[in-house]
């Protein structure tokens, strides 16, 4: 085992050391793998040796390597498909994640459709969208592709965000190929998640895209091109109807919400104050809070306080917190206190 050992070894010899160990089965070396894999500080010599003893079957069930170690670790290893295809299957999202991204060094081709994979794997892990996101670059439009296949409620973030990545470059060649990906067959909150992305990125874009509406994006197609995007344009008209259709599934409803925002004049804060009252759901009566909060203050002022005897005390609290945040606003809270509309047992301790 001293060929595992030492900073000074190069990771070729490291390899052909292992690759001895195990191709002549020296098992009486397992007991020494162990040691250096407690004891050395070295990354290479820890990831080799818990290698070796793979190779000659004694590490599952005789020494449960930690995640945390493996998760450390994986950077380390050399640039082998073989080496990395046995954790892009882990069942901790960090390290298939970190697998994939040194598959990445050795087959760029398939990094979209692997970090799909992870997607699919683990759906609504916040920590596998960030990173998911992080990575994506300019291959975010193909990952948001390989994630719809198939696509769960809880991939509604990651989508959103996959779009907003790729429209923040305010380029054609980025925001088209994300909005033809919305389908007739596209489940209905995934098509809201995907504008909402869209309409997102183009707010903070830098490209000559910058400040367009998705409304317009969406008109400024040319005649061959209508057909594909009709799908998206019809979502984006249906959001309102779907948004106050009680019978309409939650999820719909609330993947819905964000695009009223965008909504003409009154209409926006009209539909999201309907979604407000008391006999909503409350994960719907949060986002439409939400929503609303992106909203002109003195607008959501005049709405929340037209609207205060029939307010859940949930949104009543975020109300009152929304609105201190301005001068004006928060003059006009108090008044409504001093008033006797509002209780100033409401106000934050």
């Amino acid at each position: 085992p001293t060929g595992l050992v030492g900073s000074e070894m190069c990771i070729r010899d490291r390899i052909h050391a292992q690759r001895l160990l195990v191709e002549n089965g020296y098992d009486e070396t397992v007991s020494d793998a162990m040691r250096e894999l407690r004891r050395r500080e070295d990354p290479l010599t820890q990831i080799h040796a818990e290698w070796t003893m793979r190779g000659v079957e004694r590490l599952r069930g005789a020494f449960p390597v930690s995640s945390e170690l493996l998760e450390s670790q994986l950077r380390y290893l050399p640039d082998s498909v073989s080496e990395y295809a046995e954790f892009e299957q882990s069942e901790n999202a960090r390290i298939a994640f970190l697998a994939i991204c040194g598959l990445k060094r050795v087959d760029l081709s398939k990094f979209a459709s692997r970090l799909a994979a992870v997607a699919h794997r683990f759906p609504g892990d916040p920590w596998i969208r960030k990173a998911i996101v992080s990575a994506s670059g300019s291959r975010s439009g193909e990952i948001l592709s390989g994630v719809l296949k198939g696509a769960v409620p809880e991939h509604a973030d990651l989508l959103r965000d996959l779009a907003q990545v790729s429209a923040a470059h305010g380029v054609d060649e980025r925001v088209y190929p994300v909005l033809f990906q919305v389908e007739e067959s596209t489940p209905m909150w995934a098509k809201f998640a995907i504008l909402e992305g869209v309409s997102n990125g183009l707010r903070s874009a830098k490209g000559p895209l910058k400040g367009k509406s998705l409304s317009s994006v969406l008109d400024a197609v040319l005649d061959d091109q209508q057909q594909e995007l009709a799908p998206a344009r019809a979502a984006l008209e249906s959001a309102r109807e779907v948004a106050l259709d009680v019978s309409a599934p939650t999820n719909d409803r609330i993947a819905a919400v964000p695009l009223l925002g965008g909504l003409p004049g009154d209409t926006a804060l009209d539909s999201i104050g309907q979604l407000l009252g008391p006999d909503m759901r409350p994960a719907l009566r949060d986002a439409a809070f939400r929503e609303l909060s992106t909203l002109n203050r003195g607008k959501v002022a005049e709405l929340l306080f037209s609207k205060w005897q029939v307010l859940s005390p949930e949104i009543q609290q975020k109300g009152i917190l929304h609105l201190s945040r301005s001068n004006d606003t928060a003059k006009q809270l108090l008044q409504k206190m001093v008033e006797g509309e509002i209780s100033r047992g409401l106000l934050p301790v």
